[in-house]
């Protein structure tokens, strides 16, 4: 089946050009873009595709076009990285919340330029408006239907047979603009799933444990870390030969060098930036640690900190409060971001959870109100050797 492309480019509510950032004669330069399908959440640099789409750009900037690119997926922002590495000029789609006033537009935009080092040669930023009830995943094929209509040359690297672009790229029109030489097998990264101890073997291993605490548990993550450039996030994947470079146990170590747990604003309410922990002892909490399949990954893992409740309510963290909708909306508008609407699909009352807006500065913390958690005794030596706090294996 071939897709109308020019019609799904017309669907992209693209902003005006008062919203747009950075060089706007790049426009009417020749652009060419670099496709992928979608790969495998924690993909590395050891990838057939990833060292393809790199050769790639090496295409582009020797034919001196512009690089037409997306952020919001790791198949365009790595090829915008590196680009932006070697100062050559990029034209970039940036997903931006619908309602975004003209005035706050730039000073966002800018922070993008920053986030994936864009700063030191010509780019443009055009942003789309993602509507406040929907999800940017609903505009994707808009979104890449607008560059394969706009460019003179598509390289495309890793196409998953039968997917949606390799429908585009048998479009007419389309066609023309292919550059075959860098095309490679599709074979997505599988990921690992981690091994979560039995709760009893945890209980057993932390018993003397008094529980006055609540546990801030890390995973694997499958993008930057709070805190973390583009810059710093893919110049780490590319030089990886596996997954682990984002791991569970080096998100806890970054947790510990720094002091800080970092506070995110993904899954929180009003888009405010807080620190989550839960109450649930960490016996129970292993019962919790489940693989997501939305996510391609476990919810947690058995790395964690725990923080004395005594302690984390003299720095402002606060216990979550459970209600229906219409409880939240009676509540002052500073208790809201400590508020989690339920409902008979979910089970969120059962996580205990504490919030702390902000981030939780860990050394202003006496090194007797925080306990480490990691999943064996190896680790707890390695971990005690640059620690302050106890470390604790929980099997």
């Amino acid at each position: 089946m071939c897709i109308d492309v020019l019609k799904l480019a017309r669907q992209l509510p693209l902003a005006e050009e008062r919203y747009w950032y950075g060089d706007i004669s790049l426009v009417a330069r020749p652009a060419a873009a670099i496709l992928n399908s979608r790969q495998g959440r924690h993909s590395h640099g050891g990838e057939e595709w990833i060292r393809s789409s790199i050769n790639a750009t090496s295409r582009i900037m020797d034919d001196g076009k512009v690089l037409f690119s997306s952020s919001g997926l790791i198949t365009w922002e790595l090829t915008v990285w590196a680009i932006a590495q070697s100062l050559h000029n990029v034209v970039l789609l940036v997903p931006m919340a619908e309602g975004t006033i003209p005035e706050d537009a730039p000073l966002l935009l800018q922070k993008v330029f920053e986030d994936y080092g864009l700063t030191r040669q010509n780019a443009l930023a055009i942003p789309f408006f993602v509507p406040s009830r929907g999800s940017e995943k609903t505009l994707w094929k808009a979104r890449d239907g607008l560059i394969l209509r706009n460019v003179e040359t598509l390289i495309p690297v890793s196409i998953r047979e039968g997917g949606f672009l390799e429908s585009c790229l048998v479009d007419p029109r389309i066609v023309n603009k292919i550059d075959p030489d860098f095309r490679v097998a599709y074979s997505p990264c599988k990921q690992a799933v981690p091994t979560i101890p039995h709760p009893e073997d945890v209980r057993d291993s932390v018993e003397d444990l008094e529980w006055d605490h609540v546990a801030h548990w890390t995973r694997q993550s499958n993008g930057p870390w709070p805190g973390e450039t583009r810059v710093e996030y893919y110049r780490d994947l590319l030089a990886a030969r596996d997954t682990t470079y984002r791991s569970a146990r080096l998100t806890l170590l970054r947790i510990l060098r720094e002091e800080t747990i970092r506070a995110t604003s993904w899954r929180m309410p009003m888009n405010m930036e807080m620190v989550s922990l839960s109450e649930l002892p960490p016996w129970d909490m292993v019962e919790r640690m489940s693989w997501r399949k939305r996510y391609a990954r476990v919810n947690y893992e058995p790395w964690g900190i725990a923080v004395k409740r005594s302690a984390l309510g003299a720095l402002g963290g606060r216990k979550v409060v459970y209600g229906i909708r219409e409880e939240r909306g009676k509540l002052p508008l500073a208790d809201r971001p400590y508020f989690q609407q339920t409902s008979d699909q979910s089970d969120w009352e059962n996580e205990r959870e504490w919030r702390m807006g902000g981030d939780l500065r860990l050394n202003e913390l006496a090194d007797n109100e925080a306990t480490v958690f990691v999943p064996d005794p190896t680790s707890a030596a390695e971990f005690q050797s640059s620690c302050r706090f106890k470390v604790l294996s929980i099997t």
